[in-house]
């Protein structure tokens, strides 16, 4: 057929875990000869059941959305996760053979030196071999809260349609 590599984009990949899972053993049922990847892999979803499920479908990579390592930034964000949650992501994930690749966004609103130094410690607590994906600036989308917070603040004017790619990066951080 050809194929031999199929990617899942999902914002909240594994959840609800259960439903990974199944999802997961079909795929294995099917003895697919493909190679899985992940992205957005929810840390929440990292589940100790998910792993075996994942290894067994094949997954060879799976990127995970960690967005910061600080716990004022994720509530900020409103991720609807902590740095604890990380904390037990990686754990769990130290279970799963793939490659990781774990994904960080430096200089949303309320961003600091402070919070970057966290997410920096963080990222250097991560087991050897996982990879770091980390983006400066966050990119400002029509409909989004932060486009409202930044209009409201005066930081972006209200009459912006965002036809362009616009990203926003906190002035309380020295990004040089």
């Amino acid at each position: 057929s050809g194929l031999r590599h199929v990617e899942f984009v999902d914002s909240v990949f594994g959840l609800p875990a259960a439903h990974a899972v199944a999802c997961c053993e079909a795929i294995d049922r099917r003895r697919p000869t493909v190679a899985l990847t992940t992205m957005e892999l929810n840390p929440t979803a990292c589940v100790p059941e998910l792993m075996p499920a994942m290894n067994a479908a094949g997954f060879t990579t799976v990127a995970i959305t960690a967005e910061s390592g600080s716990d004022a930034m994720l509530a900020g964000m409103r991720k609807g996760f902590t740095t604890g949650d990380l904390h037990r992501a990686a754990q769990v994930l130290r279970g799963l053979r793939a490659q990781k690749l774990w994904i960080f966004m430096v200089g949303a609103p309320g961003e600091d030196e402070d919070t970057v130094r966290e997410t920096a410690r963080f990222i250097a607590g991560l087991p050897a071999g996982d990879m770091v994906y980390v983006t400066f600036g966050v990119r400002v989308l029509p409909g989004t809260a932060l486009r409202q917070t930044l209009i409201a603040s005066g930081e972006l004017a209200a009459e912006e349609e965002l036809l362009q790619p616009y990203f926003y990066l906190s002035p309380r951080i020295d990004a040089a």
